[in-house]
């Protein structure tokens, strides 16, 4: 994978650009099919949920937003987080 960090950083062109990932992949002794694999749908999924999180007021993981709009956050409010969906489903 260091191979493609520096391969990516000597190119200095737009990385975003199907065919410099490809190229790049090739350079650094991968398939430059790995671009069509999917990782880059992934890393725009990715983006966008963080938007969407960041927009919703979650600062840290675990953090659940639940249908009502209660927040919870960090490993340890997990069993309040099971009473308050238990008390919403009734």
């Amino acid at each position: 994978m260091n191979d493609l960090y520096e391969k990516m950083s000597e190119v200095r062109k737009d990385v975003a650009q199907d065919d410099v990932i490809r190229d790049c992949l090739t350079q650094a002794g991968f398939d430059a099919d790995l671009a069509d694999s999917g990782l880059l749908v992934g890393a725009e999924t990715y983006a966008a949920n963080l938007e969407e999180a960041v927009e919703s007021g979650a600062f840290g993981a675990p953090f659940y937003i639940t249908p009502d709009g209660q927040r919870f956050w960090g490993q340890d409010s997990l069993d309040d987080l099971d009473q308050h969906l238990a008390e919403l489903k009734g």
